[in-house]
């Protein structure tokens, strides 16, 4: 499926808004070190968010972008939550100044 530029950016702009919520959510626990996120709400996320990434890239799961993201996206801490967002920022960067991923129409 061949999605265009807008089209793209779109689903990233959803993408990093999704995330206010997902933070909004942010606890922590009497024992355990960090703040944390509610979990389904990080793991549909995430997923969402892997699975464009791979689309987005020629290079699918070898890609920069999606490489890091799931490295530092691993768990339901609100820091990797954030760093998420930074992620999908750059890479919506890129696609507005012409930096593509994959051949945009």
């Amino acid at each position: 499926m061949e999605l265009s530029k807008e089209q793209i950016i779109v689903k990233l702009e959803r993408l990093i808004n999704q995330a206010d919520p997902i933070l909004a959510t942010a606890h922590t626990y009497a024992r355990v070190p960090g703040t944390y996120v509610d979990e389904a709400m990080f793991n549909g996320w995430k997923a969402d968010a892997l699975r464009f990434l791979q689309m987005l890239s020629i290079l699918g799961e070898e890609d920069e972008y999606y490489m890091n993201f799931k490295k530092e996206v691993s768990s339901d801490r609100q820091t990797n939550v954030k760093i998420g967002v930074e992620i999908l920022k750059r890479v919506k960067d890129d696609i507005e100044n012409g930096i593509f991923l994959i051949p945009i129409s």
